[in-house]
């Protein structure tokens, strides 16, 4: 099956709020990734994360899917996962202050 495929079977198990179901298509959408890319499947792979509670992971793959795509495939989704990937980001990597 194509990541697409697996990620939309991952999102229908999501819905029904069955994470762990949604985690094992979301990791055959991952490893089919690997050989056609989607860079949605990082998206969906850090939701199904974050709603297990494993934000490490989350943060993780939230990282990789903006770093591939910015931030439109975040605007499709809760606004949660955008807030918690960017407050995660800043204090992973706060700016300098400027010291005049």
């Amino acid at each position: 099956p194509t990541s697409g495929l697996c990620s939309e079977i991952s999102g229908r198990f999501k819905e029904l709020k069955d994470y762990s179901k949604a985690l094992e298509w979301i990791n055959i959408a991952l490893e089919t990734r690997k050989t056609v890319p989607d860079g949605s499947t990082f998206l969906w792979a850090g939701i199904i994360y974050y709603e297990l509670g494993d934000m490490e992971t989350a943060y993780k793959y939230f990282d990789l899917t903006y770093n591939e795509l910015r931030y439109t495939p975040f605007s499709m989704e809760d606004k949660k996962y955008w807030q918690f990937y960017k407050q995660r980001k800043e204090e992973l990597n706060p700016k300098k202050k400027n010291k005049k």
